[in-house]
């Protein structure tokens, strides 16, 4: 598997010059693919994610996962109690067992919202046979691949989802910029152009008919186009929503995570809401808005007398331009090679009338030389041409 991926990674360099470049990084995708085949490998590691999965659900009287054996566990062996229950995707059996399938779906939604937001660390492949039913427990299994949210991802996961209720663009986009890391230059007028397509695509829904996973696909694959590279615990997250997505649709089709999520959001806000804070900052910003006001006067003053005096400059950045400029500078750069290609074709017929020594088929070999050059940045040239249009 080792060498595969480092096959791919070569191939990854090739691909990388072309347009598929532009839009994702595949050494990127390859790391991530990597890093976590070798996770899933180790079962000393899959072990500790069992325990700290165990921690982060000690208080949740529905969630369960298998207890590890460590005394007999090593990195190629693991060794954990028998978990028999029921497939979470086997409704008939639940049904005879009767289980409520929409208390079992609200509690998979709400215990999974609970490790993006609360614990930062989710399962990342909740498939139906990774989810038993066990004696009135909801029983995690195969813990190798699990996601991790930074306390900055997750509170910028919570207000990315503000942003996208309230329909606010400009938090969005900052939400993106912040959140992802990009190289280059950002066209900000077309990415917010985007970004308020993407909220008018969802204006007219209501939270019940939002799908959280498809929200956070869309939002990845946009910041893609942009050239802007998400961490990894995000992407990882939005298969996850995705899979268990899934699941809900056979065992709870009513049950919404983007509902959930935000409920429990409000719940957060009203619960950690402190009145008396709330006013001190208002009256906080306030008095450091009127000292920047009373300093406006002053700094109006000082920019007209530079003015006068001839000493003002305006930074001037023209949106969108980028394009049209590097069109341009490809155009010139043509145009300078065929100078150039003309230019060595016609020194090379002047060479060809002199006697210069030495010579090749009668040519003086300069002159050839320079035959061949321009023949090869001609081709050169028309092969650019064809492959720009």
């Amino acid at each position: 598997m080792a060498e595969d991926v480092a096959l791919l990674h070569r191939a990854a360099r090739l691909l990388n010059l072309t347009e598929v470049g532009d839009v994702v990084d595949l050494n990127m995708v390859l790391d991530e693919m990597w890093t976590v085949a070798q996770q899933e490998m180790d079962f000393l590691l899959e072990a500790q994610n069992a325990e700290e999965f165990r921690a982060c659900n000690r208080d949740t009287a529905f969630v369960d996962c298998p207890e590890i054996d460590h005394r007999h566990t090593t990195t190629r062996v693991l060794v954990m109690e028998y978990v028999d229950g029921v497939q979470i995707d086997d409704v008939d059996t639940l049904h005879r067992e009767a289980y409520d399938l929409e208390e079992v779906g609200l509690k998979l939604a709400d215990n999974y919202v609970k490790q993006v937001i609360d614990d930062g660390f989710f399962h990342a492949d909740p498939h139906p046979g990774n989810i038993r039913i066990r004696g009135g427990k909801i029983v995690w299994i195969d813990l190798g691949m699990m996601g991790r949210l930074t306390i900055r991802d997750r509170s910028l996961l919570r207000d990315g989802v503000k942003a996208i209720v309230s329909g606010d663009v400009e938090h969005l986009k900052q939400i993106v910029l912040t959140m992802g890391v990009h190289s280059g230059r950002i066209d900000h007028a077309r990415l917010y152009g985007d970004i308020d397509d993407f909220l008018a695509k969802y204006a007219k829904l209501d939270l019940g008919s939002m799908d959280l996973g498809q929200i956070i696909e869309e939002l990845v694959g946009l910041a893609r186009e942009h050239r802007i590279s998400v961490p990894k615990g995000i992407s990882m997250l939005s298969r996850g929503v995705l899979t268990l997505e899934g699941v809900l649709a056979v065992v709870s089709p009513k049950i919404n995570l983007l509902e959930i999520l935000a409920n429990r959001m409000s719940a957060e806000i009203r619960k950690d809401f402190d009145w008396i804070e709330e006013q001190k900052g208002r009256f906080r910003n306030l008095y450091e808005s009127s000292q920047k006001g009373i300093r406006i006067p002053a700094q109006m003053s000082d920019l007209l007398r530079m003015a006068l005096k001839g000493q003002a400059k305006v930074n001037l950045e023209v949106i969108g331009s980028e394009q049209p400029l590097a069109s341009l500078d490809r155009m010139v750069n043509r145009l300078v090679k065929c100078i150039l290609c003309a230019a060595m074709l016609l020194g090379s017929c002047l060479l060809c009338t002199t006697g210069m020594q030495p010579k090749l088929l009668g040519i003086p070999l300069v002159g050839m030389l320079g035959f061949i050059a321009a023949l090869l940045m001609g081709i050169w040239v028309l092969w650019d041409m064809h492959k720009h249009k």
